[in-house]
Formats: structure tokens, C-alpha cells, sequence
């Protein structure tokens, strides 16, 4: 984003799906514009409390390893700029940043931890 929108743009806590969906456009996400924010409704703080596990599972389950990566990369540096939102959610940042409460992803898409047993 330029610096004068960012000074306009309101507070991530109070982005509305049309904001999401702009730094969506912005960090390279058009694709899936639709999908999370007209589909799904994320604002700023569902996007925040997002995880690699939400774009993997059920409703979502992107396929595209490359894109969940590189969305999972922009919306890790958004975590931790908001970090003081995060909290004040009630997320543990190091959960919200690391995905879905411990569980390991391997690159065929399941779980570490379905491999174990």
C-alpha cells in the first residue's frame, strides 16, 4: 500500500470485507477475492484470526500449495504489525501465526500428525 492510503486506511480491526478484499488485490490474491470475501464475509478481524489450517480445511480447502503459502507469508506480516489486536481478541499471537494449534503441514496437505499413527 502507498503511504497516503495507509494513513486513510481504517484500523485492520475495523476493516470491512471490501478492505480485505483490497489487500487481498494488493498482496496478489485476486483469485480469491470472491471466495473470502463475498462467499465467506472476512473483515479484518476474521482475516487476523485466519490460519493455514481455515484455507486448507472445509469450507475454504484451497488447493494451490505455492498460494496458501505466499497468502499464509502476507497474512503472518499483517499478524504481526496487528499484533495488539490479535490480543486484544483474545488470540495467542504464536498460534494465530503458526496455523492451526500445532499442527504440522506436510506438502501433500495432510496433517503431520494423521502420519503418525
Amino acid at each position: 500500500m502507498r503511504e497516503r492510503d495507509l494513513q486513510l486506511q481504517p484500523s485492520v480491526r475495523h476493516w470491512s470485507p471490501k478492505h480485505v478484499g483490497r489487500w487481498l488485490r494488493e498482496e496478489g490474491f485476486c483469485e480469491y477475492v470472491d471466495l473470502l470475501c463475498n462467499k465467506h464475509r472476512l473483515d479484518g478481524r476474521s482475516l487476523l484470526a485466519l490460519s493455514e489450517y481455515d484455507l486448507r480445511s472445509p469450507p475454504l480447502e484451497l488447493k494451490v500449495l505455492g498460494d496458501i503459502k505466499r497468502l499464509m507469508l502476507s497474512l503472518r506480516k499483517l499478524q504481526k504489525k496487528n499484533s495488539d489486536v490479535l490480543e486484544e481478541l483474545g488470540l495467542d499471537t504464536h498460534t494465530a501465526q503458526g496455523g492451526a494449534g500445532g499442527v504440522d503441514w506436510l506438502c501433500n496437505g495432510d496433517s503431520a500428525r494423521d502420519c503418525d499413527s
